[in-house]
């Protein structure tokens, strides 16, 4: 009985710590007035459920930082250009496309010094592809 309270005890304490890490990455943001467009890229599944009205999601942060957040771009030629460069991060580059998010670039990216690349600081929503 001591056991399967220490096991319930141990269960509920890791969602309660899984839950704090993702909870802020559940809800994006959503700009009215972007100045300057963020873009990403994303596969095949973007475009299906953008095309059928659903709400498709990029994760900013989570888990304290350990997923730093989706990419962001400053263009969509930048994006392709990405996409094209880096073949072992996309082998089936065909699969992916390039989107434009929620948020405004000023606002809503952060540089990660160690990768040289740009991340979105909180979810957004994808908005359009390209």
């Amino acid at each position: 009985m001591k056991v399967l309270k220490y096991g319930l005890l141990v269960i509920t304490v890791l969602a309660i710590v899984v839950w704090l890490g993702v909870k802020d990455a559940l809800t994006p943001v959503v700009r009215d007035n972007i100045g300057t467009p963020i873009y990403t890229l994303g596969d095949s599944s973007y475009q299906q459920a953008l095309a059928q009205q659903k709400q498709v999601l990029k994760f900013g942060p989570l888990f304290w930082g350990q997923y730093p957040g989706g990419l962001a771009f400053t263009s969509a030629e930048q994006a392709l250009q990405y996409l094209r460069q880096n073949p072992e991060e996309f082998p089936d580059s065909s699969e992916w496309g390039v989107y434009q998010l929620s948020g405004d670039l000023e606002r809503d990216v952060n540089y990660n010094g160690a990768t040289g690349q740009l991340h979105i600081r909180h979810s957004l929503l994808v908005i359009a592809g390209d």
